[in-house]
């Protein structure tokens, strides 16, 4: 009598049904995972913002303004926040690597972005998107967001 060998091991079908299952959980979990990174960076700018706002008001009690902003970046408020005058100490304290090349504050939410910052107590003519009429405007892109600021991250809503 011939004995059988059993052949152990699986066949191409059920690591094709696995592949597919595992396929299907990537497919749901994804999503789910890139807008929990996309939440948390958000939570990250907001924190900046608050910090800035902290460092502003600071900045505004000792001279009685706020620093200079057009809205264009915040290459004048890291400069402005940067100075040790009159506290011997900063305002605010940026990492090196906060900072782009162009003297901006970096975005932590999308690359190649940064905080755009609007001073607009000095301005005579209040226009339509100053929302702070007597303060100043901090605001940069959102991850979700659809290119209109009032949809990203700012310090009026």
């Amino acid at each position: 009598m011939g004995r059988r060998l059993a052949i152990v091991g699986f066949t191409l079908v059920e690591l094709l049904v696995v592949i597919v299952i595992i396929g299907i959980l990537a497919a749901i979990l994804l999503p789910a995972i890139s807008k929990a990174i996309c939440a948390s960076r958000d939570a990250g700018a907001r924190t900046i913002i608050g910090h800035l706002d902290v460092a502003l008001t600071q900045y505004h009690n000792d001279f009685g303004i706020y620093p200079p902003g057009d809205g264009s970046g915040s290459k004048d408020l890291v400069t402005t926040l940067k100075s040790e005058v009159p506290r011997k100490q900063p305002y605010y304290e940026f990492k090196d690597d906060d900072i782009d090349s162009n003297g901006n504050l970096r975005s932590p939410v999308i690359i190649d972005d940064y905080f755009k910052y609007r001073e607009n107590e000095s301005k005579k003519t209040k226009t339509a998107d100053m929302h702070r009429k007597n303060y100043y405007d901090i605001w940069l892109k959102s991850c979700k967001d659809n290119g209109v600021a009032e949809d990203g991250i700012n310090n009026w809503q």
